[in-house]
């Protein structure tokens, strides 16, 4: 029995060597990047093993050499171990534009229309359609031209088979000449029908139609061609006066009789009249004679003006009436001064004329004489005594504002004969006077 002690130690010992030793976690100290020889340790049922941190990392990622980008994903649309494959288009989620914030997107990825934009370019006016398919470029017509539809989609065009304007005030054919046997064309095709704000106009077929009526009831028309042979405007279209030319005749039939205010109708006439002064009624006796003692001399009834007296006493007189028709709103000329060379005569000779418009109870004998205005005679080369010499279109300033119709109209001619460069005695002759006359 002496051995019984030792067998108790051997089994003691062999009781401690099978323990489990039990350590806490916190035992150990924490890492954040285990090193590539640490160990792992792995359970595996009722043995324990270990593993390198190197080879555990391989294993997970499947191994070296895998396929170029691949993912570590579960199987595409079954369950399953997650491992590496390529990534498919179920793996993308569906993002909104929201999320897109940087980058061009190809246009192949856009649709249709959106597509066309990105592919097309502009300049100024041009305009773009859909034709069914696709977004298209219309580049800017000429000018002149209209935007119109053929065969579906937009054109430029100035050829028209048919067409409606609305508020159309003038249209231009570019017509120079238009005949009768002509066709008003516009670039090709006939216009056998116009309107105008939506009215039909009766112009009868310009096709056919020897004479054209142009305008209608509410309806105004302005054609540019010059020649116009045959054409007829309808009582109701107004024609502007300016389009009216004023060369060629109108028919005696085609004009309307016009009764003047002075013969009781409502037209007031306006036209030129002439006062033709053929002798003085008196002079001044002294430098202005007047001859009257021969009457087989041409110059009978003149006056004989001095060549070297002045105006004051060198004179002849008009008495009339101011005319009863006279219109104070156009001026009064002198048309013609006849005057007859006393003796051969190269020097220039200068009148003047004045006048009164006396009213009743002034003075018929002495009136006071004003509106001077000079008459001057130009030299000529050639004057031999008995030519005739004149004085023509000089306007008489200030008389159409100062006569009255129905006075008594006292005209004065006188002769600078010491002022003006002529040494020679002259004649008066007719004094013809332009006035205007409103009747």
């Amino acid at each position: 029995m002496k051995n019984k002690p030792l067998i108790l130690l051997f089994f003691v010992a062999a009781v401690l060597m099978a323990a489990t030793v039990v350590k806490k976690v916190s035992d150990f100290p924490s890492v954040t990047t285990p090193g590539t020889n640490d160990l792992f340790l792995l359970a595996s049922g009722a043995t324990n093993k270990n593993i390198k941190y190197s080879d555990l990392r391989t294993s997970i990622r499947g191994g070296t050499n895998q396929a170029a980008n691949s993912v570590m994903a579960t199987p595409d649309g079954v369950t399953g171990t997650a491992g590496l494959r390529a990534l498919v288009a179920a793996d993308i989620p569906s993002l909104p534009a929201s999320k897109i914030g940087s980058g061009t997107l190809d246009t192949n990825r856009l649709p249709a229309l959106v597509k066309d934009l990105g592919a097309l370019s502009g300049v100024t006016g041009d305009v773009f359609y859909f034709d069914g398919t696709h977004l298209i470029r219309l580049p800017i017509g000429p000018a002149g031209y209209l935007l119109v539809v053929s065969n579906g989609v937009p054109a430029y065009s100035t050829n028209f088979a048919s067409g409606l304007f609305t508020n159309l005030t003038v249209v231009t054919n570019n017509v120079t000449v238009l005949n009768v046997s002509q066709t008003i064309k516009i670039n090709g095709k006939a216009a056998t029908v116009f309107s105008a704000n939506g009215v039909e106009l009766p112009i009868a077929n310009l096709e056919d139609s020897s004479t054209a009526v142009l305008g209608g009831s509410g309806t105004n028309i302005t054609v540019n061609p010059t020649n116009l042979s045959n054409a007829q405007i309808s009582g109701s279209a107004a024609i502007a006066k300016s389009k009216i030319s004023t060369s060629g005749t109108w028919p005696a039939a085609d004009l309307p009789t016009i009764q003047s205010t002075a013969d009781g109708g409502t037209s007031a006439v306006k036209l030129k009249n002439y006062l033709v002064l053929a002798f003085p009624h008196n002079c001044d006796g002294t430098g202005a004679i007047i001859a009257t003692n021969d009457n087989t001399q041409a110059y009978f009834g003149q006056a004989a003006f001095s060549g070297s007296s002045a105006t004051n006493a060198n004179w002849v007189e008009y008495r009339i009436t101011v005319p009863e028709d006279i219109d104070t709103s156009v001026d009064l000329k002198v048309e013609r001064w006849k005057v007859r060379l006393g003796a051969a005569d190269t020097a220039a000779q200068t009148y003047n004329i004045g006048m009164a418009s006396i009213a009743d109870s002034a003075s018929y004998d002495s009136p006071t004489l004003g509106q001077w205005t000079a008459l001057s005679l130009s030299a000529d080369a050639s004057g031999a005594s008995g030519d005739v010499e004149t004085v023509s279109n000089v306007t008489l300033t200030g008389w159409r504002t100062n006569v009255t119709a129905g006075r008594l109209w006292v005209i004065r001619v006188n002769r600078d004969g010491a002022g003006d460069a002529s040494t020679q005695a002259s004649y008066s002759g007719p004094l013809v006077i332009s006035y205007g006359s409103t009747q």
